[in-house]
């Protein structure tokens, strides 16, 4: 008879990719699915474990049966514990609703966040924004980096990719959990808004009137980063407190998104640390 850890009932299982909660799962790959129902799917081990370690309401989690280790062990342990359901699968159906050519054979379906703009704002004074950037691995990098450099959300502009696209997910190596990131339909109202509560808005553009290095991000501060091909735009430019450049001495023209985000962010940890010994 197979044993289970203590306190660790026998799992439900599944058989046919016809079940429904794997089709309801498997919707959930395209976006609309992801906007009415308010759920995206994560997959790897990692990413499941940073869901179910941190605050985000999982619904439930999906193993294949021939993913079997000390970590999957720990994380039905853990899952049990939080009254998370875990189903155990045959063979190649996690896969199905994976994006990756060598899936590891686990999913979560997770709620969406409801995050509030207001408090953001209130609350908040080390903010990122995602201007109309297209290319998934960039969005993850830059909201994975904004996790690592302790900026305290991430706001995207009306045409951003949607944060909760496979390929997005997978680039946030799961601090899409330790981030609040809000879209928003009208991002210069924002802007505004900020403005009005004090925050400094710098502006990463060739226009740039003082190197990013010579600002102090001693305030409330906002980086925009803006459209990879196209840059901030004119109207992106005027609500701009500081149009800072980022010096490139040699031969591009330009700076992939994320580095630049990059860039941005950890200018600003340098500074902080300098100002205050510490963050």
């Amino acid at each position: 008879m197979k044993s289970y850890p203590e306190g660790v009932m026998p799992l439900d299982r599944i058989e046919s990719r016809e079940n429904n909660i794997v089709k309801q799962s498997r919707k959930l790959k395209i976006k609309k699915y992801r906007q009415q129902n308010n759920r995206f799917v994560i997959e790897g081990i990692r990413s499941v474990e940073e869901a179910i370690e941190s605050k985000a309401h999982v619904e439930y989690c999906l193993c294949s049966e021939a993913l079997d280790n000390d970590r999957i062990k720990t994380l039905k342990e853990t899952a049990f514990k939080k009254d998370i359901k875990f189903y155990t699968t045959k063979s190649g159906l996690v896969e199905e609703l994976c994006g990756t050519e060598t899936p590891q054979g686990i999913v979560a379906i997770v709620e969406k966040p409801n995050v509030d703009l207001k408090w953001l704002i209130d609350s908040k004074d080390f903010l990122i924004i995602a201007d109309r950037l297209q290319d998934p691995g960039n969005l993850g990098t830059i909201i994975r980096t904004a996790d690592a450099a302790g900026a305290e959300g991430v706001v995207l502009s009306q045409g951003t990719v949607d944060p909760y696209s496979p390929k997005v997910l997978r680039s946030t190596m799961g601090s899409i959990f330790h981030v609040p990131v809000i879209s928003v339909p009208d991002i210069y109202d924002v802007i505004d808004t900020m403005k009005a509560k004090g925050f400094t808005i710098y502006v990463s553009s060739l226009e740039g009137n003082s190197a990013y290095y010579q600002e102090s991000y001693a305030g409330k501060t906002v980086i925009v980063i803006g459209n990879e091909a196209k840059g901030a735009d004119s109207e992106m430019i005027m609500k701009a407190d500081r149009l800072i450049k980022i010096p490139m001495p040699g031969m591009a023209e330009s700076l992939n998104a994320a580095v630049a985000g990059g860039i941005l962010m950890f200018e600003v940890v340098r500074k902080r640390i300098q100002m205050h010994g510490k963050l």
